[in-house]
């Protein structure tokens, strides 16, 4: 589990007050002994997709992270409520959420879930990856002012500053609903993010980079290890 924050084990009737965001952190390597029903949670469509996944560890993932977001999702809205849509560039929403807006990422094994109320959210995770900083920080993937802090950095501090950056952009991005359309050089994120969003940067253990980002400056998180108990 998540190590430096306090991680709680997840409220099985969380209240989820105005202004408040909740976030999730799961670790897909432990189902529990439910493991191999989780499938039978998915629809149609996600089940085809975790068909294509080459690799079975990488389809086992898939289906545990989004078993898990109709889990996270069932303790705010009764499970029969939960029915998806698409949003034109494939942001998923509950077709009747009475204002519950919710996110999700997952990279390795690990997997995070926003869930608030009445404001745009997003989150991302992403296992840190030297040689991927490397290549897209000499690419210039962001604004010129965040590629010139990161090459100012010791190298060793290079790798953790490109995901703390490349994380608080997606998780805006997954926000807006637009995702990858918007050029990563369009908005800057570091040192701070532009209005209307504020980010967080989410310590969710060593080996990876997370960031939560909502509409407006006036919201609260609190943060739960997701045990499915």
């Amino acid at each position: 589990m998540p190590a430096g924050v306090p991680w709680r084990p997840a409220s099985r009737r969380p209240r989820l007050l105005d202004g408040e965001v909740h976030v999730y952190c799961a670790d897909l390597t432990a189902r529990g002994p439910h493991a191999q029903a989780t499938g039978a949670l998915l629809d149609e469509d996600e089940r085809a997709r975790a068909g294509r996944f080459a690799f079975e560890g990488d389809r086992l993932r898939f289906v545990a992270a989004h078993a898990i977001l109709r889990e996270v999702l069932a303790r705010y809205l009764p499970a029969a409520e939960l029915r998806f849509t698409y949003g034109p560039h494939g942001k998923p929403a509950l077709a009747r959420g009475e204002g519950l807006e919710f996110n999700m990422s997952h990279s390795g094994d690990l997997a995070l879930y926003a869930v608030t109320r009445g404001r745009a959210v997003g989150v991302d995770v992403e296992r840190v990856r030297p040689e991927v900083a490397r290549e897209l920080t000499a690419a210039r993937f962001f604004t010129p002012a965040e590629v010139e802090g990161i090459l100012s950095l010791p190298e060793a501090a290079q790798a953790p500053a490109f995901f703390t950056v490349w994380t608080r952009k997606e998780a805006c991005l997954k926000a807006t609903g637009k995702g990858l359309s918007v050029p990563l050089d369009a908005f800057a994120v570091w040192p701070a993010a532009e209005p209307p969003w504020q980010v967080l940067d989410l310590d969710v253990g060593p080996g990876y980079a997370a960031a939560l980002a909502a509409e407006g400056a006036s919201w609260t998180v609190r943060r739960w290890a997701w045990t499915g108990l």
